[in-house]
């Protein structure tokens, strides 16, 4: 019996943050290197050849 196929995917682009909040230690942290904007075009590509055209959120990182 096959999965089922995904109906949202949540990309995020980064989870660097600038601020230093007591309840959170991400800023501590380093995100490894980012894919180019080739390479999350071509991603998106192939996500919409395989699951036809699901919810994309794109997120991540802090806004400051």
């Amino acid at each position: 019996m096959e999965s089922p196929l995904p109906s949202f995917i949540s990309l995020n682009i980064t989870n660097e943050c600038n601020a230093r909040c007591r309840h959170c230690n991400s800023w501590q942290s380093k995100d490894p290197p980012r894919p180019s904007v080739e390479d999350w075009l071509r991603l998106v590509d192939d996500l919409a050849v395989w699951l036809g055209t699901p919810h994309v959120i794109v997120a991540g990182g802090e806004p400051l």
